[in-house]
């Protein structure tokens, strides 16, 4: 049983060590190599009725937000895109809906199009349209 184990680290040391050979060897042409995806992440906002974004749905994220009224922080799910090679969020209610419900797959490129303002007890919500592209 002890051999099995000594066999099993052994194993993993050997893996590990080909990892670092790697990543040592890859560390030397950095310089070649050209900026493929900023990570910084930029707020999406669509401003007008009308206004429409294309991008690359990217998943989801959590933003930390403070409560205007209560000065609590909070956190809120937020859709993310890829668009020209920078990643941007929108944790607009009606946008996270809409794609929770839509159920795309990480990759599927679409169209986002603000549509219309909606009346709700907790004030105007902006509502979207989200069309597949292909």
């Amino acid at each position: 049983m002890e051999t099995t184990n000594q066999n099993a680290e052994i194993s993993l040391l050997s893996q590990n060590s080909n990892n670092i050979a790697s990543l040592l060897e890859a560390s030397t042409v950095l310089s070649n190599l050209d900026p493929v995806l900023k990570l910084e992440k930029a707020y999406l906002e669509l401003a007008k009725e009308g206004d429409s974004v294309r991008g690359i749905f990217y998943g989801y994220s959590t933003i930390n937000l403070t409560d205007k009224e209560t000065g609590e922080a909070i956190e809120k799910e937020a859709v993310q895109f890829i668009i020209d090679k920078q990643i941007f969020l929108n944790s607009g209610v009606s946008m996270v809906r809409k794609f929770k419900a839509a159920n795309l797959a990480i990759g599927t490129p679409v169209e986002v199009t603000f549509t219309e303002k909606v009346k709700t007890t907790n004030g105007n919500v902006k509502d979207y349209s989200i069309t597949l592209l292909g």
